[in-house]
């Protein structure tokens, strides 16, 4: 009886090692094929996804919650924008780090609970193998699939058919028929020196992949290298799991497989924590219109764009300030807008969700003009700043908040204005 029972607990022992080890490429692998995913959307020439502004979202979140100051990349006030510093590089660090953890743990969980069945634990120490050396390689190249027709700043030129001109594909199917004759056969655990020697030549050039189309532009993710580790270790380690070091590992990891969970509970909250959705508030209800408050104002550029500010108040009284070029020649008035027109105005804000909103992860350049919003209402201000550049498609966060100003600009335009200080005419010329 107590031989059996030492059995079972030597086989769920195996069971969760092997799971332990799969959940460590999986994760490691997704993560890769979503930084991937994230660099090429961001340097496409048409918005694909917000996957880049979700990113830098969360990169901002994390240096929130840690009290850093983060740079603010965009203002109205200036036209030189500031790259970011060091600050930002820790946020970065982090948020992959807790990704790439959060990740790993999400997929250890889901895999003790579909092991569960006996069905579905033959189905996967079947596929185990398989999933190891090609789960990876596959995500990155689903993104390379989805991202091939996309025209970026650093390759707009047509591709062709992906199926037929991508290299990587085609090396990724000549691996796996090549491998399929030995290490996919029911006695593949006999080969194990020959999968070895494949596992390492195989990872050494997907890993070399996964790190350069990993890479990001201003400065180097380190975290991204420590994590890209685990692709290639979790592989060796489950071909080669009779050495004495994976049987050390084996039974540390079933020593204190509570403490396991419990840390892997903890890095899916962590993670939810970094990318959960911002909780939007709608504006459109102010119990107090007298607090209500909407300012936009238009930054200057490198040419004659029009710089001024212009603000709104709940009681639909609104003052214009406006700038000769780059001199300090003001125009000043004042003026009344109908009260629907204010409440339009804080339903396009609702409808974009402001509130959630966060300009220092949209994208920005050099030398285009800037335009921000200012909203106070009930006692709370919140404000976003944007290049307007970015008006590449119809999709994402950022395109549908310069759309809602441009659409507040025009509501002030129709303002009656009743008083005048300056060359009005000509302000009102150039707006």
């Amino acid at each position: 009886m107590g031989q059996e029972t030492v059995g079972v607990q030597s086989e769920n022992g195996d069971k969760l090692f092997d799971d332990f080890l799969l959940s460590l490429n999986l994760g490691a692998s997704f993560l890769f094929a979503g930084i991937i995913f994230v660099l090429k959307s961001a340097s496409s020439q048409i918005t694909i996804s917000d996957s880049a502004y979700l990113a830098l979202r969360s990169v901002f979140r994390v240096n929130d919650f840690l009290g850093l100051s983060s740079v603010n990349p965009v203002s109205t006030g200036t036209l030189r924008r500031e790259i970011p510093g060091r600050v930002e590089h820790l946020g970065a660090e982090v948020t992959v780090l807790i990704t790439g953890f959060a990740a790993m743990a999400l997929f250890l969980l889901l895999l003790r609970l579909f092991t569960k069945a006996r069905v579905s634990q033959k189905l996967l120490d079947f596929a185990r193998l398989p999933l190891l050396l090609f789960a990876g390689p596959a995500v990155i190249l689903l993104v390379f699939y989805w991202s091939w027709k996309w025209a970026s700043y650093f390759d707009p030129e047509a591709r062709g058919n992906f199926f037929r001109n991508n290299v990587l594909f085609l090396v990724f199917v000549t691996e796996f028929l090549c491998l399929s004759a030995t290490v996919f056969r029911p006695g593949r655990q006999r080969a194990s020196w020959a999968t070895s020697v494949f596992a390492i030549f195989h990872w050494v050039f997907w890993g070399w992949i996964a790190w350069e189309q990993s890479a990001t532009w201003l400065y180097p993710i380190y975290t991204r290298d420590f994590l890209l580790i685990f692709l290639p270790v979790s592989t060796l380690l489950w071909v080669c799991r009779e050495k004495p070091l994976a049987q050390s590992m084996r039974g540390m990891i079933c020593r204190y497989q509570k403490v396991l969970y419990a840390l892997s509970c903890a890095a899916v909250l962590l993670g939810v924590a970094v990318w959960h959705p911002a909780r939007n508030v709608d504006l459109s209800h102010p119990r107090d219109w007298k607090t209500v408050e909407v300012e936009l104002s238009r930054g200057p550029c490198y040419g004659s764009c029009a710089v001024y500010t212009a603000t709104v108040r709940g009681d639909g009284q609104v003052e214009f300030v406006g700038y000769e070029r780059h001199s300090q020649t003001e125009t000043r008035k004042s003026g009344k807008i109908a009260p629907e027109k204010v409440l339009e105005i804080l339903q396009n804000l609702s409808r974009v969700e402001f509130t959630t909103l966060d300009g220092r992860a949209f994208l920005w350049a050099f030398d285009s003009p800037s335009i921000g919003v200012r909203a106070s209402v009930d006692g709370k201000t919140k404000v976003v700043v944007s290049d307007s550049f970015n008006e590449r498609s119809s999709v994402g966060r950022q395109t549908s908040f310069l759309a809602a100003a441009g659409e507040i600009d025009s509501i002030l335009k129709s303002a009656e204005w009743t008083r005048c200080k300056g060359n009005c005419r000509d302000a009102a010329a150039k707006r």
